[in-house]
């Protein structure tokens, strides 16, 4: 056996040199392995999110950091400041600096509406999600809702979500999505499940909402998302529910909204929203076969505020209210209607003294 005296010079140089390799060799690894990361984001579908800012200076950097963290790297993240009076810009302006897919975009107040449609006008991704800015999600939501989407040829991804900061049965039935795929059967897809009004719970193919130009409907201070979502399903082709809970939604206690003038809003904003559906459905061949299906959600949807009203206000949003569904529920009609909304019909007509 050979043996080598190196003497302490030979030993720090013979250090140096491996040391040096190993830090090449380290330097390489970082390199190959940011171009594998970079070339996984620039081959996977670019999904914008578009997030309606207002006033919400104590919510919008959690919101944002639960975003910006998502495993899911390929986000364009737009946020429209509606004329917030708070601190909610500087917030976003600070988030910006620091994530270059963030996206800042300011307009005048004009509502939650007007806020979207210039997010999806802004929108450059293969798909369009919508997130409420004090609400958050798990880290994994984009990756788990855009691995459906590359295994299955689907328009439309619905998942469940969770209520907080408070707890309950109710809370917890909420959120509650059961996983299925409904193809060439949209309508009722939306009929069906509890969890298809809203916007936030969804992943939506980007030409499906663009291809077909919807947008959501201008001056509506409560349910923007329904009309949206009625001119939506129907256009989509295949949607798949899945059971996993990605958002994360801020519920408040009730408060001012169960006051009259909180209820006789949202009935004002109902019937409004009942015209542009029925409207909406009329123009694009929607109605047929399925004009019981929407004229029961907008009952079901007025009778929970109709019932909480009294004296004249009960009676005369009562009485408005039959005079819009009138024509749909005329005699000979009711075989058409389950037998829980023909009594809410009853309920609502004798509240406006019309039986």
């Amino acid at each position: 056996m050979r043996h080598y005296n190196l003497n302490f010079k030979e030993v720090l140089c013979l250090k140096k040199k491996f040391i040096s390799i190993v830090v090449f060799l380290s330097t390489v690894c970082c390199i190959f392995l940011s171009n594998v990361n970079c070339y996984a984001v620039n081959n996977s579908p670019k999904l914008s999110v578009v997030i309606p800012i207002y006033n919400v200076e104590d919510y919008a950097q959690e919101c944002l950091e639960s975003i910006v963290k998502q495993s899911y790297k390929n986000l364009e993240i737009i946020c429209v400041n509606d004329g917030s009076t708070d601190n909610s810009k500087s917030i976003v302006e600070k988030c910006a600096k620091k994530d270059d897919r963030i996206i800042l975009i300011n307009q005048n107040n004009s509502g939650v509406s007007e806020a979207r449609n210039n997010g999806i006008e802004r929108a450059s991704g293969d798909y369009i999600t919508f997130v409420d800015s004090d609400d958050l999600l798990e880290l994994n939501a984009y990756e788990t809702a855009m691995n459906v989407f590359e295994k299955e040829d689907i328009d439309l991804l619905v998942w469940g979500y969770r209520v907080f900061p408070f707890s309950g049965t109710w809370y917890e039935k909420a959120g509650k999505v059961h996983g299925k795929c409904y193809k060439s059967d949209s309508i009722n897809a939306y009929f069906n499940e509890k969890s298809s009004t809203v916007v936030w719970n969804k992943i939506y193919k980007s030409n499906l909402i663009k291809g077909n130009y919807i947008r959501f409907k201008k001056g509506l201070k409560y349910g923007e998302d329904i009309n949206f979502n009625l001119l939506v399903f129907p256009k989509a082709k295949n949607i798949e529910f899945i059971s996993d809970k990605l958002y994360n939604y801020r519920i408040k206690r009730e408060g001012s909204a169960t006051t009259a003038f909180g209820r006789k809003t949202k009935l004002k904003n109902e019937f409004v929203m009942f015209e542009n559906a029925i409207s909406d459905w009329n123009k694009f061949g929607h109605m047929e076969g399925n004009e019981s299906k929407i004229v029961s959600h907008f009952i079901n949807l007025a009778y929970n505020e109709i019932k909480a009203l009294n004296g004249e206000d009960l009676k005369s949003f009562s009485s408005e209210f039959m005079k819009l569904i009138g024509k749909y529920i005329k005699k000979g009609s009711a075989n058409r209607y389950p037998l829980k909304i023909l009594r809410k019909i009853k309920y609502i007509r004798q509240s406006a003294n019309l039986m």
